[in-house]
C-alpha cells in the first residue's frame, strides 16, 4: 500500500487543493462546496503521484485518500474564513456617504471629550463596516457553513469519493484467454 508515500502524496495534493480553493474563493467569491471536488482532484492527482498506483489497487489507501480531501476542503474553508475575519484577506468595502449628511453627522455624532468608551466602540463599528464582505448577507457573516442545503451534501460525496477513486489506483488489466487458432480439419 505505500502508507508513506500515500499520506506524502495527499498532504501535498491538499495543501495544492487548499491554495486553489482559498484563490477561488478570493478573487471570484465563488464560495459553494462544489469546490470540494477541485480539492479531491488535486489531492488524488497528488496520491497518485507518488505512488505506483496502476496495477496496485489498494482499498485502504482510497479510504485515506477520501478521508484527507474531506478534511482539506473542511480545513481550507475555516483557513479562509479565519484569514478574512482577521483583516488578512478582507477586501475593503467603501461607504459613501452625501457630502452633506455626512457634515450634519460628524457634528452631531461628535462623542464628548471623556468618552473613551463611546469612541472605542465607533472605532470598532466603522473597522467592522471596513473589512465586511460586500457579498455576505447580513446573518451569514462569516460564512455560511457548508451542509445548508442537500447539494452540498451530494458535492461532499462526490468529492469524497472522486478522491477515493483517483487515491485507490486500478488493478491490473484483465486479459482474456487467447483465441484458439482455426486449424484445418484432417481430409
Amino acid at each position: 500500500m505505500q502508507l508513506g508515500k500515500t499520506l506524502v502524496g495527499a498532504i501535498i495534493g491538499g495543501a495544492l487543493g487548499i491554495a486553489a480553493l482559498i484563490a477561488v474563493q478570493h478573487f471570484t467569491g465563488f464560495d459553494k462546496a462544489w469546490l470540494a471536488i477541485l480539492v479531491a482532484v488535486l489531492t488524488g492527482l497528488g496520491v497518485r503521484a507518488m505512488v505506483s498506483t496502476q496495477g496496485h489497487a489498494s482499498y485502504l489507501r482510497g479510504a485515506i485518500t477520501a478521508i484527507l480531501v474531506l478534511a482539506a476542503y473542511w480545513g481550507a474553508t475555516e483557513i479562509y474564513s479565519q484569514l478574512v475575519t482577521r483583516g488578512i484577506l478582507a477586501k475593503r468595502l467603501v461607504i459613501e456617504r452625501p457630502a452633506a449628511a455626512a457634515d450634519n453627522e460628524d457634528a452631531a455624532d461628535q462623542p464628548a471629550d471623556g468618552d473613551a468608551d463611546a469612541v472605542a466602540v465607533e472605532a470598532e463599528v466603522e473597522r467592522r463596516e471596513l473589512f465586511a464582505r460586500p457579498d455576505a448577507a447580513p446573518g451569514e457573516w462569516p460564512r455560511k457553513m457548508p451542509g445548508a442545503s442537500p447539494w452540498d451534501y451530494v458535492a461532499m460525496i462526490i468529492a469524497a469519493l472522486v478522491g477515493y477513486e483517483l487515491g485507490r489506483g486500478s488493478s491490473a488489466a484483465k486479459t482474456s484467454p487467447p483465441e484458439p487458432e482455426d486449424t484445418p480439419a484432417p481430409a
